[in-house]
């Protein structure tokens, strides 16, 4: 049988003893794992206390500018030592270098220090402030390796702590759902499978194409939508008189979300030349593979309101037709029928110049245009 190959670090108590190094070990055996390699902890810290760990508030007690950081327990990965589960039990301030006439950004971090291993004569977890460069227009300064970034700190020569910019990212046993704050929203999971909750509450799961929504928080949410016209190629948001309504409210889970569009208009109103359409809520891209999206669309350009459209029973009504979202597109085109004799869709239109030229609209109102009383989309997208 060919020799055994022995790793590096021994088992609990096969040694009758531990040393720092093989508990270290084990304790990044029951950590999360970075996706790019499997013997790699992921960094962070650690959450609980309504996850306000290590958390960083300006200190205006004391003369010089010094930040408050709240108590908290930290994962680091040094280049040579490996693995350290830090603990900051009590919260306390750290100081930080006066300002001269430019200012500057400061990244708080945590670091280790380990005499076993870097010869330093320390053993200790310490906060301490990476100072940036002053400048008019300052910017935050690399962080070496090992340090854990907290927060980015601008201190200026006349207000000392003049912004804190969190830069926390959170880490978790093997396994467990990560906190998310919107600092942290880039880094990739773990694993295909990782989870993570948003701070708006969204449960999101990891996959080959990067995060998933896997269920929305309570409840549905809002965007306040336009309603274009393309003139020339150029979209123009139209005025919808007053008293009007633009409202959009959608629930996402997985890829698929679920919109209601509803937009009424009023006296006042008045609308570019051109084919209608509206807009996904903002961030939100369709899915870049076919087939198209296709909503229900209902208007209903009742006629009973607006004087451009009182008096013009004949064709006035209610029209069903549909909404589109191409592929990897953000926009929601209209189309409606032609007439009231006629089925074929077009896309919904209204033909303005100076003046509401009436008997070209779509859907086709004889002596008038088919202005939108009220007008609602519904229906499922695919997102990216």
């Amino acid at each position: 049988m060919a020799a055994p190959v022995a790793s590096t670090v021994s088992p609990w108590f096969v040694n009758l003893g531990l040393e720092p190094a093989e508990l270290r070990a084990f304790a990044a055996g029951l950590l999360s794992k970075t996706f790019a390699d499997p013997a790699a902890p992921e960094v962070g810290v650690l959450p609980g206390g309504n996850n306000t760990g290590l958390s960083v508030i300006e200190n205006g007690t004391v003369d010089s500018p010094a930040v408050w950081v709240g108590a908290g327990h930290a994962v680091l990965a040094t280049p040579t030592g490996g693995l350290y589960v830090c603990s900051w039990p009590v919260g306390g301030n750290v100081l930080l270098d006066v300002a001269g006439s430019s200012p500057r950004i400061d990244v708080l971090c945590g670091r280790v220090r380990d005499d076993d291993v870097d010869g330093s004569g320390v053993k200790a977890f310490e906060l301490v402030a990476v100072a940036g460069a002053p400048s008019a227009s300052p910017t935050a300064p690399a962080v070496p390796a090992g340090y854990l970034p907290i927060a980015d700190v601008r201190v200026d020569d006349t207000d000392g702590v003049a912004q804190i910019v969190d830069r926390r990212q959170f880490t978790r046993a093997a396994g467990g759902v990560r906190f998310c704050p919107e600092s942290d929203v880039a880094r990739a999971g773990a694993f295909y499978g990782d989870l993570r909750v948003r701070v708006s509450g969204a449960l999101e799961v990891y996959l080959p194409g990067g995060w998933a929504v896997l269920a929305s928080p309570t409840g549905w949410l809002e965007h306040t939508p336009s309603l274009y016209s393309t003139s020339n190629g150029t979209a123009i948001a139209n005025n919808l008189g007053d008293p009007s309504t633009r409202s959009c409210r959608y629930v996402i889970v997985g890829k698929t979300m679920q919109v209601r569009y509803r937009f009424t208009s009023g006296p006042g109103r008045n609308f570019a030349r051109g084919d209608l359409f509206t807009t996904l809520p903002a961030g939100l891209t369709a899915a870049a593979s076919e087939p198209k999206s296709l909503l229900a669309a209902r208007v209903d350009t009742g006629g009973a309101g607006p004087a451009e459209s009182s008096g013009q029973a004949n064709s006035h009504g209610t029209y069903h037709g549909y909404a589109e979202v191409e592929p990897g597109s953000t926009e929601l085109h209209i189309f409606m029928p032609r007439s009231q004799t006629d089925g074929r869709m077009a896309g919904y239109s209204i033909f303005t110049n100076t003046g509401y030229e009436n008997g070209y609209g779509i859907p086709l109102i004889a002596a008038g245009q088919p202005l939108p009383d009220e007008l609602v989309i519904a229906g499922t997208v695919e997102i990216a």
